[in-house]
């Protein structure tokens, strides 16, 4: 329980803005622009395999099932079972990647490959490992 409350409080960012659902606005044209920025290994689903607070040290595994989608269509969606399923907006830039809600969130790319995706989410010193 001690490591499920800054689970939580790390990923409760995504939640701010409320989701969209069939009457979500078009993406505009410069939204596409910002995409084709994007590496393109960021692309598709990726599910969090692991988590810590020194980058590549410590790692545990994360207290609940967390996967997260990038499309090319500019959104991403965030789900943590049985708890959130949170789609917005996003945009790159070189290694940062901006989740566009109310409040932003940026997450700073440590690596991305085809199959690796490490960030850290600004604001917090909590590093999260991806697989895809």
């Amino acid at each position: 329980m001690n490591r499920l409350i800054p689970f939580l409080l790390s990923v409760s960012a995504f939640v701010i803005q409320p989701i969209a659902f069939a009457s979500e606005k078009p993406i505009a044209i410069n939204q596409a622009v910002q995409q084709s920025a994007c590496n393109e290994d960021l692309f598709g689903t990726w599910t969090l395999i692991y988590e810590s607070t020194s980058l590549d040290r410590g790692k545990t595994a994360p207290p609940m099932s967390m996967i997260q989608t990038f499309d090319r269509e500019g959104r991403s969606n965030l789900k943590i079972d049985p708890f959130l399923d949170a789609t917005n907006t996003y945009d790159c830039a070189g290694n940062k990647l901006t989740i566009n809600k109310i409040v932003p969130t940026n997450l700073n790319l440590i690596r991305l490959s085809a199959t690796e995706m490490v960030y850290l989410e600004e604001g917090t010193e909590q590093y999260f490992y991806f697989s895809k």
